[in-house]
């Protein structure tokens, strides 16, 4: 049993965690000019879908009309509501290798609607992401299918965001924008809680296995 808890627990996929510090330019919806947010994006490690792309120069996950979905959640940021993807979702992950770029773009074809989130001020988001400006430079692009988790393994924790990185708001009605620059970021791995609980179930199991072999 201690065996099958560990196994189960070790071949689960864990969510990625982008914490993204920014400065507004603007402002606008609530934020005031220099006002610095921290925003945190959840994402499905193991996310795979038949819209994702793959190339030696191009590597997206797309969640159009896919299940499970990219996105976890999106907090922080003085963001109100609780994110809610469409019926018809299309957030993406992509990093491409002609400029670079490593990006987050959690949009909704469901425009005008939103996704459940709203600016301080109250206004609807459409769609919310991120892009980190030369962080894929000199990467190897395998140019086969894998996860975002897979593919970001060796790159975890602080990022080199330079000076040109920026978050972007896109609010309705009227489709306006709002960027904030990137000031600061990491990317984290954690476990899934399905995980952790099932770690739990083996580590009761070990400990009541010591006391029996004692």
């Amino acid at each position: 049993m201690v065996v099958l808890g560990l196994t189960l627990a070790s071949s689960r996929a864990a969510d990625l965690v982008f914490t993204v510090v920014g400065t507004a330019h603007d402002s606008r919806y609530g934020y005031a000019a220099g006002e610095q947010a921290t925003f945190v994006f959840v994402l499905d490690g193991d996310f795979t879908s038949v819209t994702s792309t793959f190339s030696s120069t191009f590597m997206q996950w797309s969640d159009r009309s896919s299940s499970p979905l990219l996105v976890k959640s999106i907090t922080g940021g003085g963001l109100t509501g609780t994110f809610d993807p469409p019926t018809s979702p299309s957030a993406s992950l992509t990093a491409e290798k002609d400029f670079n770029d490593f990006a987050f773009d959690g949009a909704t074809l469901d425009f005008p609607g939103t996704i459940g989130l709203f600016t301080p001020n109250g206004t609807g988001l459409n769609s919310i992401g991120f892009t980190f400006v030369e962080f894929v430079n000199g990467w190897t692009f395998s140019g086969t299918p894998e996860t975002p988790e897979a593919f970001l393994a060796g790159h975890l924790g602080a990022v080199d965001v330079g000076t040109e990185s920026f978050i972007r708001l896109a609010v309705v009605p009227g489709s306006g924008l709002l960027d904030f620059d990137v000031t600061s970021a990491t990317i984290s791995s954690v476990p899934e809680p399905s995980t952790w609980a099932l770690l739990g179930v083996a580590a009761v199991g070990l400990c009541g296995w010591r006391r029996s072999r004692s």
